[in-house]
């Protein structure tokens, strides 16, 4: 089962008459390529890093509408779904139900022509993912309630649900996000209110970033853009951007005074 987003609009292959098959390829990488160098007189070549590109996604489908004037109107409807208005591929948010919560960002990468030579018509998508990774939404795993301690379960963040927002009164105040992935995440921080000499630190790291004064502001820390904002307008940075770690991460928020709420807006991230 496949589920399809885009612009708000969610759609099933069901809703074009569609029914997905196993038989399909989902890589769990991009294409991988090596930078290397050959030094003459030296034993193999010396290794500069290697870079992850697009990933490409193929499935087949049987098609259950038997009228085939019917048909072809459902795959007119696909086709301008998975095209923006200029006709060009959308970006199309897709989840595979058999993926544990994770989604891709995919465009149609091949045309749709579809095999009636079979006695159920197939059906084949090709989508690419020129953003490699797969993400899940940053309260996916969360444990449906708290979890009591005095029933032998370990205190840790994986107790409580992740944070999605808070208010920040206190001169120091400490909040917990648990990354259920292997790698790190990036998270955008958004404060608004009135903090006074503030600042926030990732503990893990021990990376730390003023917060810009603010008065019935706001304040955006994006460090996948590796932008500050302070009322919608970038503006300089003291300190330096952090990632969301593996496991558990903490953030001690510090201030002489605050009273703003703080949200935090990040996906676990997956190759």
């Amino acid at each position: 089962m496949i589920t399809l987003e885009k612009d708000g609009q969610v759609l099933r292959l069901e809703d074009f008459s569609l029914r997905p098959l196993r038989d399909h390829d989902r890589p769990r990488s991009g294409s991988i390529s090596h930078k290397s160098q050959h030094i003459p007189g030296v034993s193999g070549d010396w290794y500069f890093g290697s870079e992850i590109g697009p990933k490409v996604y193929s499935l087949q489908a049987n098609v259950l509408e038997a009228d085939f004037e019917k048909f072809n109107g459902l795959m007119d409807n696909l086709m301008s779904f998975l095209l923006d208005a200029e006709g060009n591929p959308a970006l199309i948010k897709v989840q595979f139900d058999d993926t544990n919560k994770r989604f891709a960002y995919l465009r149609l990468n091949s045309p749709i022509i579809p095999d009636v030579k079979s006695i159920l018509e197939k059906v084949p998508l090709e989508f690419v993912a020129y953003d490699p990774h797969e993400y899940a939404e940053s309260n996916a795993y969360d444990p449906a309630k708290p979890l009591k301690y005095d029933t032998g379960n370990p205190y840790g963040s994986k107790s409580y649900p992740n944070t999605q927002s808070f208010k920040w009164i206190y001169s120091r105040h400490y909040s917990g996000l648990e990354n259920y992935s292997s790698l790190n995440a990036d998270i955008k921080i958004t404060i608004k209110g009135t903090v006074k000499d503030g600042s926030v630190t990732h503990i893990g790291s021990g990376v730390s970033m003023a917060v810009p004064d603010i008065t019935n502001g706001t304040v955006v820390i994006d460090t996948e853009m590796f932008n500050l904002q302070l009322n919608g307008r970038d503006t300089i940075i003291d300190g330096d951007f952090f990632k969301l770690g593996p496991g558990s991460n903490g953030f001690l928020f510090e201030a002489e005074t605050a009273n703003a709420t703080v949200s935090f807006e990040w996906y676990h991230k997956f190759s």
